[in-house]
């Protein structure tokens, strides 16, 4: 008597050389580090399947269609943590590009910026940002007036400045507003400049 036996009885070899090949795929495309997510459910379900392959090894009847999923599982994730990898390291690369970009051009405006005296008229403050008084330094009493040196570029936003006048505790919350200020920008001959001034913030209690 003959006993038929329906089923997957033998291992997908092919599925899980390919799923173990997507797998060192995604790990060399740096996926671990760009698509953790997409990596880690491909190494979840290849250790699934690797549990799967160890439990039908001790079976007299061997059943390998979960086996199977696994491995197209774990195939399409790891390809998926690839292109997500991919498409994160674009993403990033464009992002730092544009911030070379953009400390370059603060760079050249900085350098490029005059004093406000005779022809050049001086910007007039169109946006203003109160300072957030650092609770901190309120509950120590301190106050006083943050003065900072501003270089305000031709479109009106402030891309440069730092303290030339020193209040503890207060010069970062100072620098903070100032950055937000946005200006009707300087003229010189009725064509837009740069200018580098001296701005002051009052903190008080």
């Amino acid at each position: 008597m003959s006993i038929a036996v329906a089923g997957c009885t033998k291992p997908p070899d092919g599925n899980i050389e390919a799923a173990r090949a997507a797998l060192e795929d995604a790990r060399g495309s740096d996926a671990a580090r760009y698509a953790p997510d997409a990596m880690q459910s491909a190494q979840n379900s290849w250790d699934q399947l690797q549990h799967e392959l160890d439990v039908q090894s001790t079976r007299w009847v061997k059943h390998y269609e979960r086996a199977d999923a696994l491995a197209n599982d774990t195939r399409t994730s790891a390809e998926s943590a690839k292109a997500n990898a991919a498409a994160a390291r674009t993403r990033l690369d464009a992002e730092q590009l544009q911030r070379q970009r953009a400390t370059a051009e603060r760079a050249r405006i900085r350098a490029s910026a005059v004093r406000v005296a005779g022809p050049v008229r001086a910007p007039k403050k169109i946006k203003d940002v109160k300072p957030v008084y650092p609770a901190i330094a309120r509950d120590a009493r301190i106050d006083g007036v943050v003065r900072i040196e501003a270089t305000v570029g031709p479109n009106g936003d402030v891309v440069d400045a730092h303290v030339v006048q020193s209040v503890p505790m207060l010069d970062q919350a100072a620098l903070d507003a100032v950055q937000q200020w946005h200006y009707e920008p300087a003229t010189q001959n009725g064509k837009a400049v740069p200018v580098v001034m001296t701005v002051s913030v009052n903190f008080q209690r």
